[in-house]
């Protein structure tokens, strides 16, 4: 997933997943890594979603979607 990584405190547990997990658990080398991993991608993401934005737009012909006017008036 992309972004911020955001705890949410309190929702489900008053435990946090950092308390949970004991420092020696295999989880804990798999989150360094895969933030790593993250981390040296992020600039791939970039440039893809950066693309993938820039022809959205192209083909919308404008900056902003706006839908047809209807004659018909919702029910």
């Amino acid at each position: 997933m992309r972004g911020n990584d955001e705890q949410q405190l309190d929702v489900f547990s008053y435990v946090s997943p950092e308390q949970r997990v004991p420092q020696d658990h295999p989880l804990r080398s798999l989150r360094i890594m895969t933030d790593e991993a993250l981390r040296e991608l992020q600039p791939r993401f970039n440039r893809l979603y950066a693309t993938i934005q820039t022809r959205t737009r192209a083909a919308a012909g404008h900056d902003r979607v706006t839908l047809p006017k209807s004659d018909r008036a919702p029910r």
